[in-house]
C-alpha cells in the first residue's frame, strides 16, 4: 500500500508540473482549465491528459498514417463548426482528408481503486458513457471519455468527394454531437463539485 501511495504522490507532483507549464504555454483547452483544476485540487487524483472535444480537418498520406499530418482546422467550439468558418472547397496537398469529431476526453490518475471506481461511476451518471479504467499498474488511470464520435473521408488526392451541401448538412450534426457532449462534460463537473470525497 505504501509503494502504491508513493507511485501516486511522485506522478501527481510531475503531472501537476506539466499542467502548470502547458498553461503558462497556452497549449492547453482553455475551456477545460476549471475542471482540471478542480481535479487537480482533490487530494486524490490527477489529471494527466484533457480534451473538451473537438472537431478536426486533416489531410495525411493514408488513413492508417500518423505521421506527416496536416492540421486545416480545428475547433472546441460548436458554433465553429460551419461551412462559412471552414470554408468549401478545403485545399489539401496530401493524400486523403479526413472529418474527425472526438469527444471530451480526460485521463486522471487515482490514489487507489475505491476512488478511480468513484470517477468513473460520476461520469458515467454524467453521461460521458465510454469512461472506463485505463490501467490499474503500476498506477491507477481512469479514462473519462464521451461517446460522440465521428471519422469519415472528405477528399482524396487533392480533391472534395463530398458536396458543400453534404459538408453543411454533416458539420450541423457535429456540432450538435459536440454541444451535448460538451452538456454532459459540464454535468460531470457538476457533480465533481457536489461530491464529497
Amino acid at each position: 500500500m505504501i509503494i502504491v501511495e508513493n507511485i501516486f504522490k511522485t506522478r501527481k507532483i510531475a503531472a501537476l508540473k506539466k499542467w502548470t507549464n502547458a498553461v503558462d504555454e497556452n497549449k492547453v483547452d482553455i475551456e477545460v482549465i476549471p475542471l482540471v483544476e478542480l481535479i487537480n485540487g482533490f487530494d486524490h487524483y490527477y489529471t494527466t491528459s484533457s480534451c473538451a472535444g473537438r472537431l478536426t480537418i486533416i489531410s495525411k498520406s493514408a488513413v492508417r498514417s500518423k505521421y506527416h499530418t496536416d492540421f486545416i482546422f480545428k475547433s472546441h467550439n460548436p458554433n465553429e463548426l460551419s461551412i462559412e468558418k471552414i470554408g468549401y472547397p478545403i485545399e489539401f496537398k496530401q493524400k486523403e482528408l479526413w472529418m474527425l469529431l472526438e469527444p471530451p476526453n480526460f485521463h486522471i490518475g487515482a490514489k487507489n481503486l475505491d476512488y478511480a471506481e468513484t470517477m468513473v461511476k460520476l461520469a458515467l451518471n454524467s453521461g460521458l458513457g465510454k469512461s472506463k479504467f485505463q490501467s490499474i499498474s503500476p498506477g491507477i488511470v481512469v479514462e473519462i471519455l464521451g461517446t460522440g464520435h465521428m471519422s469519415l473521408p472528405l477528399g482524396f488526392d487533392g480533391e472534395m468527394a463530398v458536396s458543400k451541401e453534404y459538408l453543411k448538412k454533416v458539420l450541423k450534426i457535429a456540432s450538435s454531437m459536440l454541444e451535448e457532449e460538451q452538456i454532459r462534460l459540464a454535468r460531470f463537473h457538476e457533480q465533481l463539485t457536489k461530491f464529497n470525497f
